[in-house]
Parts: structure tokens; C-alpha cells; sequence
């Protein structure tokens, strides 16, 4: 009887409680969030800042996401990460039984908590729905969701939401994010070996990282390869093929090209939607669409970082601090890989540490080397200007300073690896379409990742002889012409507006060549001459001149030095000037935005509210329209400046063998700055050399040997091989003018040449026709007329 009743009893509270345990189940699951709101989910998705033609530059944003439909997902892609993550998703309810039961049993017998028995479903909801935290009443709501959600949603679309939230390390959330940041791939380009390492990744997102941990990452690898193998996921052949697949990732690529490149550009157009949109720019997946090229970007870059490399070596080896990592490489080597990862630089060269030492050879290690190699320096003259003359010895690392354990930078050759050093000198290209002021290519410095600083529109610097064509055209558009002789003589002036009661300007050479032709000072760039003209035409009016162009006057002395490019402009606002030249006397405003859409490829900012963003962003530079002199002034002083080119400063610029190419070097006191602007009729490219520190130390060369290479290099590169000459206007004429006095030749023909005038300022009424014959008479009478 009492047993009987002791049953009752038990039973009545088993039912109690089952119906407590009802209802509160009931409860929770009538409280669930409606999870059918995830067919309308949008994602945060970064900002993401394109060329013209559509190539991603930079993405911004707390996340990077690229939204992706399950149909891209590759067939083995999804396989792998179902061996992975979840082998009976397409038969299981959303939550599986059988790993319920492993997990309950692991429970009883360990009495730890552990999270397994999740499912892809259970994950979706535990990432759309509920936090990280690991409570039972969590697990619980995660289990009910899962549940709701196989009810709502297809397979498939759970599949889908997975493949877009899921984090996979290294701030891509998403798969297709995670492979443009491991690989810099498409999820239809990886290979079987990489969609197996991806999809051991949302487990343990940082202990299988194959950056900071590439061995536990190789591991997880393999065992998945292992696991789609013994599905028939994969045959015996695609396994043994991706197990000796090498791991090539993003950063050993050198990240790509254009990121590496485009990094100041896209800088530059984050701050200006930032200022025009606000914070949300970085979470709407909001596309810009930049007028920059990606070619000539790309060149840009290469050119600007290959130039100052090259004019490091001048400098000799620095000797500067390097970080000593031989702690972290003995005990700590997942510590070591991510400083190793801190001191790349995504250009031709790469950060490596010195492992071990023999006189003038290294043993160094680097990331993503499967062994460590050696480096030999007795052969590198340029470590020690001094080591290689009449010196029998060998060049010892101990006399450069280098230690254990320090890192160092190494250049790879076709069979070997040379040292090298990040420059100390750093430098800006500017490239800008001469007809609309579209910024087609710009790089701000050396290397974005350790200089946030933008030279190309930040660093404000003495333009030397590279500003005196201005100076030129204002002298042309005052009644001056090619053929005016001005007296290239020393003189002593009292200077009102200056520091100095006297002032006693040279040429660089401590030459004086008395009266001389205008184009001929151009050529030679005579200081002299520059210093008469503006004195002649007054420091006031030559500033407002300059102001037409794009100048910051602000900037300009009020005193006759400005003659002598000592004011200050920055690269952007002396290419914008230079436009004029190409353009007919027009200059545009600067512009580097094209287009601004959603994510769903809708236009947000119209053509006015774009240039808006972009003049709050460079209020000068992007200023109105301005015709800054005639047609007739700019296509005289072009002449001239292809002159230059073909007989003066800018002598180097002929290996590109081109007769359409015009520019002026430009050299600032004690070589401090140094500048190549020039153009072609389409693409002005303006270079800047410098330290950042002005008063650190002069450059080792003028600007026709520093600047003027890397500008070479560059317009060699992406100028179309068909040449373009400028467009010659109406009213130019050309007279034969006697040599020595620069006047109109009637008679005796002995010592004349062509020379060009506007019509409406000759120096008299007898004009040679404009003819083809006249041209070429032109052209040889100039090669025979160098100075």
C-alpha cells in the first residue's frame, strides 16, 4: 500500500514537472524571435572603394563581408565544410540526435561543459539570434531556434545565411570574404586544398589561422581532406594533389597589387564619404567608384618604390634600429609570426630575421619559407661607399651594425636574395587626365602601412625651377615672347618685403651668360631671367597669376624669391597647374570620384553632391574651372617644355623615345626637394623626392637624377605607343628671328631660326606660313640652337 502510494506520488511529480518543463518549453518557443525575418536579413557589409573599371582598391569597415548566394558556393566547397561542421545537416531537423547523445555522454562522464553537438542550423541561430555566452538556458533557446528555424527556411537558406556570418579569422566574416583575404580569390578560383583549410576555420578561428599558425592550420587541413576522401567527396588523386599543395597565401603574394598601391587614394576617398555620409559609410556596403586607373596605378606605385629604392642606394646602408626578435623565435614562435607579420611591407621586398652569421653572410627566416636561407653582402658596394675601392677584403656584417636575432629586409633575384633597406627618402606621383582633372593615379609615400601621411596633397614643399614655367606664361600673357632677350647677369636688390636688406640671387651653375632668348633660359632654367621677369612684372601680379592655376598663394612668398620656386605647393596642386599646358590654357577642377551606390547598385549622391564631398575634402584643388592663360601662351610654353625635354634638365626623358612628352625639372636650395612635372597631350604626372624631415638632409642628386627617373619610368609604362602632340591653336605663327638678338631676320638667312609667336604680339608684320616645310625647318633649326 505505501509502495503504491509512493508511486502516485512519484509519478504525480514526473508529470508535474514534465508539464512545468512543457510550458516553459512552450513558453520559450512562443517567445522566439521571429526567425522567418532571415529570408530579409541584410548584412553588415564594409565600404569599399573600386577603380573605374570596378577592381577593389580597399574595403573599410569593423567587418569585411562579401554577400554571396549559395548557388556561388562551389560543390566541394559546401562538402568540406558538411564533413566539417555538420555530415547529416540535410537529414537532421536542425538538431542532431546522435551528437546530442555523444555530447550528454561526454557530459556525464568528464562533468565539463562542452559546446559539440552543434549543428550548421544551431550555429546560424546561436549567430543571428543569441550571444557566445555557454549556459544551459542558452543551449536551450539555441536547440528551440534551430528547431523554428528548419520549419521557416530551406536547407539551402540556412546553408546560404551560414556561408555570409560565419567568422573565419582575420576580420572576414563570411566565406567568400575569407577568401579574398587568405587567397585574394574568388570562391569559384580556390583550389580543393584551399577550400579544405577555409572550412577547418570557423572552429577555432585562431588556432587554425594559416597566418598566425600554420602548422595547426596545414593539420586541420589535412584531416578534412582526410574526412572528404572518405565520404567520396573527393577521389584518391584531388587527395594526394592537395596534400602536397603548397600554402600561398595573400601576404606572400604581397597581398595584391592594387591594394598595395591604392592604399592613399582610397584613404583619401574613405575621409571624403566619411565627411559627406558619416560613420554608416562603413557598415552599408556602400561602393565607391574612383576615376583612378588600374594599370596605371599599379605603375604608379611600382614606379615611386623601385625609384626610391634605387636612390637609396646612394644614400649607402643606414644603420638604423632594428627590432631584435631572437626571444620570440626561441620560445614563442606563433608570437614571432604575427611581429614577423607587423614588419612586412607589401612591395618587392620582405621582412626577415637573422638567424645566424658568417662574415658577410646571413642565414635568415622569413614568413612562408619552408627553410632558412642564406644572404650574402661581400659583394654589395653600395652597403659602404667606401668598400669597394681598392678594398681586397670582404665586407663583414658586424662592420654594418647587424645583429642575431634583428630584423632586416632582403630583395628577391632570379636565384637569389640580396639585403636592402626600406628608403629613408620618401616621395608622391601625381597623375591627373589633362583634359578633365580626373585623377587617374596617386601614391602618397613609400608604403601606406608605416606613413598614414599623404604626400601628394599633405606635403606642402619648395617646388624650385619646376614652378618657373608659370612664371613664364604670366611674363607670354604680358606682351613677352619666346624670342625676348632678358639679361641672365648677377644683380644685387633691395628686397622691401623680405628678411634681407640685399639680395644676391645666382644660377645654380655660378654661371652668367648675359641677354639670353626666353626659350633659351627656359631650357638651361636660368635663375636670373626667372628673377627679372617677375621682378618686371611685379611679386602682386605674379601671384594672382599663380592663383588662376590652382596655387595656394598663401603659401607664396610676397618677396622676389618666389622667382626661385621658394614658396610651397604640394604635388597634386603643381600637376593641376601643369594641366593647363596640354589643355589649352584650362584648368579643371581635381576629381577622383565618379560614382557612390548602395548595396544594391543604387546611385545615393548625384554629380553635385560628389564634387561637394570632394571640395571639403581639397577645397583648392577642386575649385571652379579657370582659364589661367590664352591657348595661344600654353601651347608656346609647351613648346618650350618639350624643349627642356629634348635640350635641357629633361634630357633623360628622351630614352623613352618619344617626341610627345614636355616638362621641367625642379630642385629646391641645398637639395632638399626634388621634382619632375611633365606631360604628354593627355596625362600630366607630377613626382616629388624628399625627406619628410626638411631639415634633415639634402638629397644626393638634383631632380633630373631623382625625380625625373621614377617619372620616366612610370609615363613609360602607360602611354600608349601611338604619340600624341598637343593641338595647335589658330593664331600661332612662327617668324625667323635672328639668334643672337632675338629680332625678325628680313635679309641674310646665316644665323636665323624659326621661332613661335601669337599672332596678336609679333614682333613684326613678316610671318612664315604655317606649312609643313616651315615645321620641319622648325624642328632642325632647334637641334641646331641647343642654348
Amino acid at each position: 500500500m505505501c509502495v503504491s502510494k509512493l508511486l502516485i506520488c512519484v509519478w504525480s511529480f514526473l508529470v508535474r514537472v514534465l508539464i512545468i518543463i512543457t510550458l516553459f518549453l512552450a513558453y520559450l518557443y512562443f517567445s522566439l524571435p521571429n526567425v522567418s525575418n532571415l529570408r530579409y536579413v541584410s548584412y553588415q557589409e564594409p565600404l569599399e572603394v573600386l577603380t573605374r573599371e570596378g577592381q577593389l582598391i580597399e574595403s573599410f569597415g569593423k567587418v569585411h563581408r562579401i554577400p554571396i548566394t549559395i548557388d556561388q558556393v562551389p560543390h566541394h566547397l559546401i562538402q568540406a565544410i558538411l564533413v566539417t561542421e555538420d555530415q547529416r545537416f540535410y537529414v537532421h531537423p536542425g538538431i542532431d540526435l546522435i551528437g546530442i547523445g555523444r555530447a550528454l555522454r561526454e557530459l556525464l562522464s568528464t562533468g565539463e561543459k562542452r559546446q559539440g553537438a552543434s549543428t550548421i542550423t544551431m550555429q546560424v541561430a546561436r549567430n543571428f539570434f543569441l550571444g557566445r555566452e555557454k549556459t544551459y538556458f542558452r543551449k536551450i533557446n539555441e536547440i528551440l531556434l534551430a528547431l523554428a528555424i528548419e520549419r521557416s527556411i530551406s536547407k539551402d537558406e540556412i546553408l546560404e545565411l551560414y556561408f555570409n556570418k560565419i567568422y573565419f579569422g582575420h576580420r572576414a566574416y563570411g566565406i567568400a570574404a575569407a577568401a579574398r583575404n587568405y587567397y585574394d580569390k574568388t570562391l569559384a578560383e580556390l583550389s580543393i586544398a584551399e577550400m579544405a583549410m577555409l572550412a577547418g576555420l570557423p572552429k577555432s578561428p585562431s588556432r587554425n589561422n594559416p597566418i598566425g599558425n600554420p602548422k595547426a592550420a596545414i593539420a586541420r587541413r589535412d584531416l578534412i581532406l582526410g574526412k572528404m576522401l572518405d565520404k567520396g567527396v573527393i577521389d584518391q588523386q584531388s587527395y594526394a594533389k592537395a596534400l602536397v599543395e603548397p600554402v600561398v597565401l595573400k601576404v606572400e603574394k604581397k597581398a595584391s597589387q592594387l591594394y598595395a598601391s591604392g592604399r592613399y587614394i582610397a584613404d583619401m576617398t574613405r575621409q571624403t564619404l566619411v565627411k559627406a555620409l558619416g560613420p554608416k559609410v562603413y557598415e552599408e556596403g556602400i561602393k565607391v567608384y574612383t576615376t583612378v586607373s588600374a594599370d596605371k596605378q599599379i605603375s604608379a606605385a611600382r614606379a615611386l618604390t623601385e625609384g626610391l629604392s634605387q636612390y637609396d642606394r646612394k644614400e649607402g646602408w643606414h644603420g638604423q634600429k632594428r627590432e631584435n626578435l631572437s626571444g620570440l623565435y626561441d620560445h614563442d614562435q606563433k608570437a614571432w609570426r604575427k611581429k614577423m607579420w607587423l614588419e612586412q611591407v607589401p612591395n618587392e621586398i620582405s621582412a626577415a630575421m637573422v638567424v645566424d652569421i658568417n662574415g658577410g653572410v646571413l642565414l635568415v627566416d622569413r614568413l612562408f619559407d619552408s627553410a632558412c636561407r642564406y644572404v650574402s653582402i661581400e659583394n654589395e658596394c653600395w652597403l659602404s661607399p667606401n668598400w669597394c675601392r681598392g678594398n681586397t677584403g670582404r665586407m663583414d656584417a658586424e662592420e654594418l651594425g647587424i645583429k642575431l636575432g634583428e630584423v632586416v629586409y632582403i630583395k628577391e633575384g632570379e636565384d637569389h636574395l640580396s639585403i636592402t633597406q626600406i628608403p629613408r627618402a620618401q616621395g608622391a606621383l601625381v597623375a591627373l587626365n589633362a583634359h578633365s582633372g580626373e585623377i587617374e593615379a596617386l601614391v602618397g609615400g613609400y608604403h601606406f602601412g608605416r606613413s598614414h601621411f599623404n604626400r601628394a596633397i599633405q606635403a606642402f614643399r619648395q617646388p624650385g625651377s619646376a614652378i618657373k614655367p608659370l612664371f613664364y606664361a604670366a611674363a607670354i600673357e604680358k606682351g613677352y615672347t619666346m624670342a625676348t632677350k632678358v639679361n641672365d647677369s648677377p644683380i644685387v636688390m633691395e628686397d622691401i618685403h623680405g628678411e634681407n636688406d640685399l639680395w644676391r640671387p645666382k644660377n645654380v651653375d655660378h654661371v652668367f651668360k648675359g641677354p639670353i632668348r626666353l626659350r633659351q633660359a627656359l631650357i638651361q632654367s636660368r635663375n636670373l631671367v626667372s628673377v627679372r621677369i617677375v621682378n618686371d612684372l611685379g611679386v602682386d601680379s605674379v601671384r594672382g597669376f599663380l592663383e588662376g592655376f590652382g596655387i595656394d598663394v598663401s603659401k607664396q612668398p610676397q618677396t622676389l624669391s618666389m622667382s626661385l620656386g621658394s614658396g610651397l605647393v604640394s604635388p597634386l596642386q603643381l600637376a593641376r597647374a601643369f594641366t593647363a599646358f596640354p589643355n589649352h590654357g584650362v584648368v579643371e577642377p581635381v576629381s577622383w570620384i565618379s560614382r557612390v551606390e548602395n548595396s544594391r547598385g543604387e546611385a545615393i549622391m548625384d554629380e553635385e553632391a560628389i564634387r561637394q564631398a570632394e571640395k571639403s575634402m581639397l577645397p583648392l584643388e577642386t575649385q571652379s574651372r579657370s582659364q589661367s592663360m590664352s591657348p595661344e601662351t600654353a601651347y608656346i610654353m609647351a613648346s618650350g617644355l618639350r624643349d627642356v625635354v629634348r635640350f635641357g634638365t629633361g634630357r633623360l626623358a628622351n630614352s623613352l623615345n618619344r617626341n610627345d612628352i614636355y616638362g621641367k625639372t625642379g630642385t629646391s636650395n641645398d637639395q632638399i626637394d626634388a621634382w619632375f612635372s611633365g606631360f604628354n597631350a593627355d596625362l600630366v604626372t607630377t613626382v616629388w623626392v624628399g625627406h619628410d624631415d626638411k631639415a634633415a638632409k639634402s638629397l644626393k642628386g638634383v631632380g633630373a637624377r631623382v625625380a625625373l627617373p621614377i617619372w620616366t619610368k612610370f609615363m613609360g609604362e602607360v602611354l600608349p605607343k601611338e604619340q600624341r602632340q598637343i593641338e595647335e591653336p589658330d593664331n600661332i605663327v612662327r617668324v625667323r628671328i635672328n639668334r643672337d638678338t632675338g629680332l625678325p631676320v628680313k635679309g641674310d638667312l646665316t644665323n636665323s631660326m624659326l621661332e613661335m609667336f601669337n599672332k596678336a604680339n609679333l614682333p613684326s608684320d613678316e610671318i612664315v606660313e604655317k606649312t609643313q616645310e616651315a615645321s620641319e625647318e622648325y624642328e632642325f633649326s632647334m637641334r641646331d640652337d641647343l642654348f
